[in-house]
């Protein structure tokens, strides 16, 4: 196969989503390095695990409140200027701090802001992709993009973070991502469309009222349209298997591992994030033809019978670590099945006026999909092991991906 067939160099081919997407390359990959410079300094500074899970909880909060709202303002506002005015204010913010004390104080504001404005970014960087990629044969390799380019900057901006604080400091460290981030919205200013310094479409101003109507004609998209509904829950779903997988990852590392925590990050997560970019790669370019709830299904029994045989990885009888990297490896390939055609289904199925609002509720529920297993994974992990927890977790997966199966076998065949 020649180069030039490759369906993602089709896709970067055309100009405008390769500068939506190099503007997610560039701050993507920096905000995740300021995340993880944040949570080791943090614990500099305090010398406390508590001081790090205030850091996490004020990242997720805003997810949980701001998501449905923000997505409205989008709708109204533009994607375009959105996008530009979210990189500009982070830029601003990360740059307050390079000017100010690095209190812990300081340090959570600037996460709690910046985590505010990305509420806003999500919804808008989502809806765009549709826009862009008038071939709709290649939606799915665009969106397989996206979710590669997300997986490889979370390993990225974890590997730089260290080097980053060690050799030129956390306060030169701030000044590199606000620059990250003016970069980031010069791309978006390429983007065709509404001009950046235009807030408002059309002539009814913003009130409570519309805010609230708009709201409304979302949500009523939702209920009017069972494979985005469905869709939104497939997402939370997905989230939690990666939020339970993060949460018992250290004991799970400790008691059946029996390696240190601090090599979670190598052989755990690092592993499940390259396996996410796998299944994205083999997805976008060999899959895009192929229905998207028979690859949901798939994604959905894997993830179950992987999970859930990984946690009794320690009675195989085999080599445990590069056991266990091959699981986890493969489970990650199973959730990109499961949220990629997912996200492609969502924009397939919802108008261009509302799709911004649709990934505002994503991001609601995606929020609260994470406070689960921040609040009851660890506690049952420490009553009944960490295997039992992932053991019943895979067995859930499995269950409601054999009770999804049916779900659309009855829809396709009505009696």
């Amino acid at each position: 196969m020649k180069l030039t067939e490759n369906a993602f160099v089709q896709v970067l081919k055309i100009a405008p989503f390769r500068y939506l997407w190099l503007s997610q390359l560039i701050s993507q990959t920096f905000l995740q390095l300021l995340f993880f410079s944040l949570m080791m300094r943090i614990y500099q500074i305090t010398g406390s695990n508590s001081a790090v899970s205030v850091l996490v909880f004020l990242v997720t909060i805003p997810n949980i409140f701001l998501g449905a709202l923000a997505g409205v303002l989008v709708d109204h506002w533009g994607r375009k200027p959105v996008m530009f005015f979210s990189h500009f204010v982070r830029a601003i913010l990360v740059f307050c701090v390079f000017l100010s004390s690095e209190s812990v104080g300081w340090l959570y504001t600037l996460v709690f802001g910046i985590s505010v404005i990305t509420q806003f970014f999500f919804p808008a960087e989502a809806g765009t992709i549709f826009e862009l990629v008038k071939d709709k044969k290649l939606l799915l390799t665009a969106n397989s993009l996206f979710s590669i380019t997300f997986f490889a900057t979370v390993i990225l901006g974890n590997v730089l973070a260290g080097p980053f604080l060690l050799h030129i400091g956390p306060h030169w460290t701030f000044l590199v991502v606000a620059l990250a981030f003016l970069v980031a919205s010069m791309f978006t200013f390429q983007l065709p469309g509404t001009p950046v310094w235009v807030l408002r479409k059309g002539p009814e101003p913003l009130n409570f009222h519309k805010i609230f109507s708009d709201f409304l004609i979302g949500i009523d998209h939702l209920y009017k349209t069972p494979i985005v509904r469905r869709g939104i829950y497939l997402l939370g779903i997905s989230q939690i298997s990666i939020g339970v997988l993060g949460v018992i990852a250290p004991g799970f590392a400790d008691k059946v591992l029996q390696i240190p925590v601090t090599d979670v990050s190598l052989l755990v997560m690092a592993p499940a994030a390259t396996g996410m970019a796998i299944g994205a790669v083999v997805l976008g370019q060999f899959f895009r033809h192929t229905p998207r709830e028979k690859l949901i299904r798939i994604g959905f029994f894997a993830a179950g019978i992987f999970l859930g045989t990984y946690a009794l990885v320690n009675k195989f009888g085999l080599p445990i670590i590069p056991t266990s990297v091959i699981f986890i490896t493969i489970i990650g390939v199973a959730n990109a099945f499961l949220d990629i055609p997912v996200n492609t289904m969502i924009q397939e199925n919802t108008p261009e006026e509302v799709r911004s609002r649709v990934y505002g509720v994503v991001s609601s529920v995606i929020g609260l999909a994470g406070v689960f297993p921040i609040v009851f994974s660890g506690g049952l992990a420490d009553v009944v092991g960490v295997q039992v927890v992932m053991l019943l977790f895979g067995g859930t997966l499995f269950a409601l991906a054999f009770l999804y199966n049916k779900t659309q076998y009855a829809s396709n065949n009505p009696s």
